[in-house]
């Protein structure tokens, strides 16, 4: 057996360490803010991680009914992708039940099998990453001409989508939302939050997905910062931005968005259904970008990472709460 077989990854990255690299001035380390809301310097591959997070769960028949429940509600060529990964996984929980069954211990395979429901989901999203980095280098570098093949589309929106779905920000904001009214209602909340590695990956693919569908009909642009004010990043590196927010009740789904994504100090990205941005190139100034670095912060888990402490300090008492 291979080595690594046996390695468990348990530091889990909500955010791509290789991303916020963008934001690093020696190609290792990165302003942030701690829980605490202090400024600190650290490497990229210590920040915005949490053991275990896409640590798999044994699945229970109430888990699996619901993800095909849930899936049901899904395009067709999405269900056929949703059951294939939920077969995958419902045979690795089989075998170990096999393997228990003989009793007969075999520590290879319980090694093995350990450091599977460590990595495996772990390794689906920094597979999304190394198939995106080519065109995330070529965005950075402003050329969107990058996104005008078909099959590079595809690859970076369904990047686009994991990033969204997949951050503890989003995790605790559907958990809020969840009704625990009545015993059925508590029953699928807590079977969502059980199978939450899978339900996050399952959202990520029909993000991607829905923004492909309407990529013709959304406006994607890529704002270039000219200013002397950097873009900032966060733990939740895509937002809405769009105004209907401003009038829309708290754990109520927005009617529009506006998804905007910071690259680098000086280049994001955006798919709109609104007319804020015109497609192709827009060139953004001082004061539009503290209105996005505003909101990114305000967005916000915890932390928020920049190239200099400065372009931290005046963001630092706004991280989490809600737009005036």
């Amino acid at each position: 057996m291979n080595k690594k077989m046996f390695e468990v990854k348990r530091n889990h990255h909500h955010i791509w360490a290789d991303y916020l690299r963008r934001w690093s001035s020696d190609g290792k380390n990165i302003y942030y803010t701690t829980n605490k809301k202090n400024i600190v310097l650290d490497s990229v591959r210590g920040v915005a991680k949490e053991k275990d997070f896409y640590k798999l769960t044994d699945l229970s028949s109430v888990d699996i009914n619901l993800i095909r429940a849930m899936s049901q509600n899904s395009p067709l060529e999405l269900q056929r992708h949703h059951m294939r990964h939920l077969s995958d996984f419902i045979k690795l929980d089989q075998t170990y039940c096999n393997y228990r069954a003989t009793r007969q211990p075999n520590p290879k395979f319980e090694a093995a099998h350990h450091a599977l429901k460590h990595n495996l989901l772990e390794n689906l999203h920094s597979a999304h990453e190394r198939r995106v980095l080519p065109i995330l280098n070529r965005l950075a570098e402003g050329d969107l001409s990058v996104l005008g093949c078909l099959d590079q589309m595809i690859k970076f929106l369904m990047y686009f989508g994991h990033q969204f779905t997949r951050t503890k920000n989003f995790k605790d904001a559907v958990f809020s939302s969840l009704p625990r009214t009545n015993d059925l209602e508590c029953r699928l909340a807590d079977s969502m939050e059980h199978a939450w590695w899978f339900h996050s990956y399952m959202m990520g693919m029909n993000f991607g997905k829905s923004l492909f569908d309407t990529r013709f009909k959304d406006t994607h642009a890529l704002l270039v910062n000219n200013s002397q004010l950097q873009f900032i990043a966060s733990d939740q590196p895509i937002i809405n931005i769009h105004r209907c927010l401003a009038t829309t009740p708290r754990n109520t789904p927005p009617k529009h968005a506006d998804f905007y994504y910071p690259i680098s100090p000086v280049i994001a990205y955006v798919i709109c259904d609104s007319d804020t941005f015109a497609s192709g190139i827009n060139f953004v100034d001082e004061h539009q970008v503290r209105q996005l670095n505003e909101k990114l912060a305000r967005r916000a888990n915890a932390h928020i990472f920049g190239q200099s402490r400065d372009s931290l300090a005046e963001l630092v008492s706004i991280i989490g709460k809600d737009e005036p």
